[in-house]
């Protein structure tokens, strides 16, 4: 199924956005894909697509980590640590449990490492038993917390993962 999806950025402008905020209402994610994040610097906006329809998207900004927050900077070898904050995703309800939203994530964090970031931070619903499922099939780590009136939320901390490495192999004889 996944070789029929592709992933690829969308943004105002494009012919796609429209169909991809239509997508975010559907899935009760419109106010997380069009809110301000004034804290960010750089953010990505991506659609998946199955021929021309848009069935799932996700958004990401890159900010110095905890800057939301009011946190001090963290410094690592004279540097800013930056985090990815995933604001808004969905999949479309009758593409759920095919891969897209794991295809969007995994997309996601090839582009947190392609900006340099550090971690990304994302914090679904408390009630969101699917996207819970989700993060954690990608191998993340969580910690509970109350944001506002929700206080089933889990923060999630995704280390980027690191470039692969060259293997040398002898040739044995």
């Amino acid at each position: 199924m996944l070789e029929s999806m592709r992933v690829e950025p969308c943004s105002e402008p494009s012919p796609c956005w429209r169909r991809l905020v239509a997508v975010a209402a559907e899935v009760e994610q419109e106010e997380w894909l069009l809110a301000d994040h004034e804290t960010a610097f750089d953010e990505t906006v991506l659609g998946a697509f199955a021929g021309e329809e848009v069935i799932g998207f996700l958004r990401s900004v890159v900010q110095v980590a905890g800057a939301d927050r009011g946190v001090p900077a963290v410094t690592i070898g004279g540097r800013e640590m930056l985090e990815t904050i995933v604001l808004a995703y969905g999949v479309l309800p009758g593409w759920r449990r095919r891969g897209v939203g794991r295809l969007l994530l995994r997309r996601a964090t090839d582009q947190a490492v392609d900006d340099g970031s550090h971690q990304i931070r994302a914090h679904p619903r408390g009630g969101d038993a699917v996207d819970h499922q989700l993060r954690m099939a990608i191998e993340s780590g969580g910690r509970r917390a109350r944001r506002g009136a929700d206080g089933g939320g889990v923060y999630y901390l995704l280390p980027p993962p690191t470039p692969p490495t060259r293997r040398r192999f002898r040739r044995r004889s």
